[in-house]
C-alpha cells in the first residue's frame, strides 16, 4: 500500500569518513553576491562541513542534506540567519556554543527497494525489514541515526485496479469528476492529477508508466493487461499529521490501520462519491452533446439513428458485429427463401450502418461501455481492493 516515503532524520551523526558529496557554496543569482557557506553538518570528529547541501544518491534510496541557515565569520562569534520568506531572524552564536546538525532528508520506494519495479503493495512485516535494512545502508555511508524515530514528511498510498477496458477508454468517467481545491491535469489521456499544496491524487496507467521508465528491461507478460494505479500523495507533515495523526514513522506503523482507513475515504470522497442517478446528471451535458453531432449531421432520420446506435452500442458490451451477424443469419424468418435473404440483407446492412454512426456518439469507436458503467467498474473494484 506504501509507495514513497520521505523521511527527515530527527537525530543522526555523520562520520569523518562519509561516503557523502558536498557540493560548494552557493551564488545568489539575481545580482551576483555570494550568500556564504552553508553549515551543513558536524562530523564525528567534531569539525564543521560547509556548503550548499551534501547528498548522496543510491539505488534504493536519496539522502539530501540541506541547510536552514547561513553563516558568517565575526571575530569571536558567528552571524546565524534563519532564512524566511519575508525576514530574517538573527542572533549571535559564540564559537564555544554547540552547533545543531542541519535538516536531513532520505527518500525511497518501499515497493522497489528490492524488487525492480514498485508495482506489488508490501506487507508491513517486509516493509518494516526494508526499513530496517535501510538504516543499516545509511550506517554503510556514514549515516547513523534511528530510522523509526524520524518524522514523515511525505507518504504515498495507492491502489491497483486491474481494468476491463483500456485506459484511454476511461476518459470521459474522470473528466467529469470535479474535486473542489484541486487542479486537474491530464498528460496525453495517460495521467491524471489532482492536486493543492498539501496533497495530491493521481490516475494513470502503470502498466505505460512502467514501459516508458524500463523501456527495453520491462518484461510486459509478468503482469496484467490493463492495470489503472489511483495514488494519495500526503506531501506535508502537516497533512499527515491532520489526516492520520502522526508525525513519526513508528507512530504511522502502530497506526497502519488509520493510514488504510484515510487511504479509502479521501479515494472515495474525491473520485467514488457519485451514485449512479448523480450521475446521470452530471453526464446530461455529455448526453446534450452527443444528440446535437446527430442533429447537425443533416440526416433528417438523424434521431432514429442516434437510437439505433444507441442499441448497437449496448449489444456490442456483450459480443461482436459478426456475431450478431451470425446470429440474424440462423434465424427462422417466415415467407420464400428469396424474401428470407432480403429481409435478413436489410438487417445486417442496418447494422452495418448503425456501426458507422456510432463515431457520432464516441471520439473512439473501441469504448461501447457507458460512462456510468465504466464509473461503477471502477468504483466496484476499488472498494473491492482497498
Amino acid at each position: 500500500m506504501i509507495d514513497t516515503l520521505k523521511l527527515h532524520l530527527v537525530d543522526y551523526t555523520v562520520s569523518k569518513n562519509s561516503k557523502l558529496i558536498i557540493q560548494p557554496a552557493a551564488y545568489q543569482h539575481s545580482d551576483g553576491v555570494m550568500q556564504g557557506n552553508y553549515d551543513l553538518f558536524v562530523d564525528s570528529n567534531g569539525e564543521l562541513v560547509t556548503g550548499s547541501r551534501a547528498y548522496f544518491n543510491h539505488d534504493k534510496f536519496n539522502l539530501t542534506i540541506l541547510p536552514h541557515y547561513t553563516t558568517e565569520l565575526r571575530t569571536d562569534k558567528k552571524e546565524i540567519k534563519f532564512k524566511r520568506k519575508s525576514y530574517d531572524v538573527v542572533f549571535q552564536l559564540d564559537k564555544n556554543e554547540e552547533i545543531f546538525n542541519s535538516k536531513c532528508f532520505v527518500q525511497l520506494s518501499i515497493p522497489r527497494y528490492k524488487n525492480e519495479t514498485n508495482f506489488k503493495p508490501v506487507s508491513i512485516k517486509n516493509q518494516i525489514a526494508i526499513l530496517t535494512d535501510l538504516e543499516y545502508e545509511l550506517k554503510k555511508i556514514g549515516i547513523k541515526t534511528n530510522i523509526f524515530k524520524s518524522t514523515i514528511s511525505r507518504v504515498d498510498t495507492f491502489t491497483n485496479l486491474q481494468t476491463d477496458e483500456k485506459f484511454y477508454n476511461y476518459k470521459n468517467v474522470f473528466d467529469l469528476i470535479n474535486m473542489s481545491r484541486k487542479k486537474a491535469v491530464d498528460w496525453n489521456g495517460q495521467t491524471y492529477l489532482w492536486k493543492n499544496k498539501q496533497s495530491q491524487i493521481t490516475v494513470y496507467d502503470k502498466i505505460e508508466e512502467m514501459q516508458y521508465k524500463l523501456r527495453d528491461k520491462f518484461k510486459v507478460n509478468r503482469y496484467p493487461a490493463n492495470v489503472m494505479r489511483i495514488e494519495v500523495r500526503r506531501l506535508t507533515k502537516k497533512n499527515i499529521l491532520n489526516q492520520i495523526g502522526v508525525t513519526n514513522l513508528d507512530h504511522l506503523y502502530a497506526e497502519y490501520d488509520e493510514l488504510k482507513k484515510q487511504h479509502k475515504e479521501t479515494i472515495i470522497h474525491n473520485l467514488f462519491k457519485y451514485e449512479p442517478k448523480e450521475l446521470e446528471v452530471i453526464q446530461s451535458d455529455s448526453l446534450y452533446n452527443e444528440l446535437m453531432r446527430f442533429y447537425k449531421s443533416g440526416n433528417r432520420f438523424w434521431f432514429n439513428k442516434f437510437l439505433t446506435a444507441n442499441g448497437l452500442k449496448r449489444l456490442l458490451t456483450i459480443t461482436s458485429l459478426e456475431t450478431i451477424k451470425k446470429i440474424i443469419d440462423e434465424m427462422d424468418i417466415e415467407g420464400s427463401e428469396s424474401r428470407k435473404r432480403v429481409v435478413k440483407h436489410r438487417i445486417k446492412k442496418k447494422m452495418e450502418q448503425a456501426e458507422k454512426d456510432l463515431k457520432y456518439l464516441y471520439l473512439n469507436n473501441e469504448n461501447f461501455k457507458t460512462d456510468r458503467e465504466l464509473y461503477l467498474e471502477l468504483k466496484n473494484k476499488f472498494l473491492k481492493a482497498a
